[in-house]
């Protein structure tokens, strides 16, 4: 968990140029690169008319807000809680889903570049333990693709990877007091949360590490959709969390990143997760 996953280079409106090795095998988040100084919290994602109501915009992770940046928005900012690593066996938010997001930013690179010298993306749509989640992921490189190196894999089925199902957007990461969130209106300000014994709150003396996210509106979840983004995450190589629930989804697109584990990251196992679990899933809040 103490593995870097922050990168001070500003995230570029283009994309990545191409998906390197290294890259891949310690994955950073770039920064966002919208004007901080124009940053406006606009409110809460879901509205509360009173101090008590229940506050359905946190969880076990973090804490969100709708804001703009100027005139540019919706966008969502995602406050984690935790600002350094906890101690074992719990695992560390802002870490895991900096990671998932830098993984998924590096395999869109991709598959959208236009390079002759590259083969395809191969992998083993059912990666049976960690070695063969992670050659997965790997298989997205360009070193990989360069060498065909799944080519010739005889022992296990081997499927083309050609596009990624639609993903929510991250603009990066930014830096925010926890002053300021407490200079917001009452009903808007971070509320002091227990969720499962553990008690979760903003300081007004620190600095946070946040991240900025595409806002999705509402919407129903189809079950084949699901389906379809669970597959790619399984044969990308990521993993997965106890359950990832169906309040995590909107339009069927999973809105909740500290849901999918890297191959490489903390807490990783084999998948289990299907679209009609999710689907089924309980309340629980992250």
């Amino acid at each position: 968990m103490n593995q870097e996953f922050l990168d001070h280079e500003l995230m570029d409106e283009d994309g990545l140029p191409g998906c390197p090795l290294e890259a891949l095998k310690l994955p950073r988040l770039r920064r966002c690169a919208f004007d901080l100084r124009t940053i406006v919290i606009t409110g809460p994602i879901h509205p509360v008319q009173t101090f008590f109501q229940e506050r359905l915009d946190g969880g076990v992770d973090g804490y969100n807000w709708k804001i703009q940046f100027g005139d540019s928005g919706p966008f969502v900012l995602k406050v984690f809680w935790d600002q350094k690593p906890p101690t074992p066996p719990s695992y560390y938010a802002l870490q895991r889903e900096c990671q998932a997001v830098a993984v998924l930013q590096l395999m869109q690179a991709a598959l959208t570049q236009d390079n002759p010298s590259l083969g395809p993306i191969l992998v083993n749509p059912h990666p049976g333990n960690w070695k063969e989640g992670y050659d997965n992921m790997l298989a997205f490189s360009d070193e990989w693709r360069r060498r065909g190196l799944l080519d010739d894999c005889a022992s296990s089925p081997v499927e083309i990877i050609t596009s990624m199902p639609r993903m929510r957007k991250c603009y990066g990461w930014i830096k925010i007091k926890g002053e300021t969130l407490y200079q917001l209106p009452l009903l808007w300000r971070p509320p002091h949360l227990r969720i499962e014994r553990t008690s979760r709150q903003i300081q007004s003396d620190m600095e946070y590490t946040a991240l900025v996210y595409e806002y999705v509106e509402e919407g129903e979840n189809d079950e084949a959709a699901i389906e379809e983004s669970l597959n790619f995450f399984r044969a990308a190589g990521f993993s997965h969390t106890r359950i990832s629930l169906a309040r995590n989804w909107k339009k069927s697109v999973l809105i909740d990143m500290s849901d999918i584990i890297y191959a490489g990251g903390f807490g990783w196992k084999c998948w289990n997760l299907t679209a009609r679990k999710v689907l089924c899933a309980g309340p629980r809040r992250r």
